[in-house]
């Protein structure tokens, strides 16, 4: 699935479909999750834990055409110069979220997609930050990592690779996992950096794309995270 946010040339379109193509697939296999589909504001997805499972009430950030903030992930995110940020409409349609319904509940979906943003015209670096309820509470980092590299392994489509190990990387005063992929497809080479932290029975994900040649850009993107 993909998702087209910019108007411009037909080779730079291509691109940027490849890219959102490539990291909604990563986000929507996730760790055994179902999408969304909501059409009603207070469906529940099916033998989904409720609301109020955990110790900590998740509530969705709020997003600009320019920022973004989370008081659940305690995380801001200022865009740089040269980037395009999604509206929300358009990460509501990641989520197939349908464009008539009011009052969502976020805490009842298993997958919520934050925020996105993405360098513009190439798509590189670009990052999304996600937020995943969890089957199982008890589900570790370690449990969750090895499952979605499974996942991804299985997508006939693209070919993963994945570093060893996870090692801890600290944004805004917290501490994160952290993963590096490389996905081959349609003869690119996507580098990813797959970032996730546990929050009570959620896992908060920030997965960020580039390629060999936006290694210094990736790293001025990240600078954009800061404390809420």
């Amino acid at each position: 699935m993909g998702l087209v946010w910019f108007v411009g040339k037909e080779d730079e379109m291509k691109k940027l479909v490849f890219v959102i193509a490539t990291i909604s697939s990563l986000l929507l296999i996730g760790c055994g999750s179902d999408v969304n589909r909501v059409t009603d504001p207070s469906t529940t997805p099916p033998n989904s834990p409720s609301a109020s499972a955990g110790n900590v009430e998740y509530q969705k950030g709020i997003l600009t055409d320019k920022n973004w903030e989370s008081r659940f992930l305690d995380l801001r995110f200022t865009m740089p110069s040269g980037y395009v940020m999604a509206t929300e409409s358009e990460v509501r349609g990641m989520m197939e979220i349908a464009a008539d319904v009011v009052n969502i509940d976020y805490s009842k979906l298993s997958t919520v997609y934050e925020m996105m943003a993405t360098s513009f015209p190439s798509g590189h670096p670009n990052v999304i930050v996600m937020v995943e309820k969890l089957s199982l509470s008890n589900m570790t980092i370690e449990q969750y990592v090895a499952a979605l590299k499974i996942q991804l392994s299985s997508i006939t489509t693209m070919t993963y690779s994945f570093s060893s190990d996870l090692t801890d990387v600290t944004i805004a005063g917290h501490v994160y996992k952290q993963f590096s992929a490389e996905c081959q497809a349609n003869g690119m080479t996507i580098l990813q950096n797959i970032i996730l932290r546990k929050i009570d029975n959620r896992v908060a994900g920030l997965i960020v794309s580039y390629t060999e040649s936006t290694k210094s850009e990736m790293e001025i993107l990240m600078k954009g995270f800061s404390k809420y």
